[in-house]
């Protein structure tokens, strides 16, 4: 288990700075960068990939949403940066789908439980992940059950086990709330 040193990593650096760039020349709105998978978690090797979750703000047209992670790829390619992994979406469509999406939304409640947060303007994803602990649209044990489920679905008896440890351990907390 390896865990980097955020602040002098070679690859969060570049895409960070390439994000401010193609922000600037754009006229995009970045509002968070968030790191997660192995990474976040610490538990990366040397061939893990750098996984990113790239808000952007909710009044972005969508020719300059599409546009703006396109840059973003084919310069990461262009620059032969092939192990990082951005995923965009508007603060907006990241909640919405969270909720509504049973498969999509799964991973995405997977990126709000392991993080690391590198930028967040206004605090937009951190009132996001908060939301999601104290909301009243959908119960963290659903959220939690369905993990399992994902993993079962894509065959992986590791994070079949995690996820189901996490889950009796959030049902063992909530019992002794209760009787307390």
């Amino acid at each position: 288990m390896s865990r980097i040193n955020f602040a002098n990593d070679r690859i969060i650096n570049r895409v960070t700075s390439l994000l401010e760039k193609f922000s600037e020349s754009m006229s995009v709105e970045v509002m968070s960068i968030v790191l997660y998978g192995s990474r976040a978690r610490g538990d990366n090797t040397s061939q893990s990939d750098y996984e990113f979750l790239i808000l952007i703000g909710d009044g972005t047209p969508l020719e300059k949403f599409i546009s703006f992670g396109e840059n973003l790829k084919l310069t990461l390619l262009k620059e032969k940066y092939i192990n990082v992994k951005p995923l965009f979406y508007t603060a907006e469509i990241f909640e919405e789908i969270l909720y509504k999406d049973k498969m999509v939304g799964t991973f995405l409640y997977m990126i709000c439980r392991e993080n690391v947060i590198l930028y967040d303007k206004y605090g937009t994803f951190m009132s996001i992940r908060d939301r999601l602990f104290r909301n009243n649209r959908k119960r963290e044990e659903l959220f939690l059950a369905q993990c399992v489920e994902f993993a079962k679905l894509f065959g992986s008896e590791k994070w079949e086990r995690k996820w189901e440890r996490i889950l009796l351990q959030f049902k063992y907390h909530s019992r002794r709330r209760r009787i307390y």
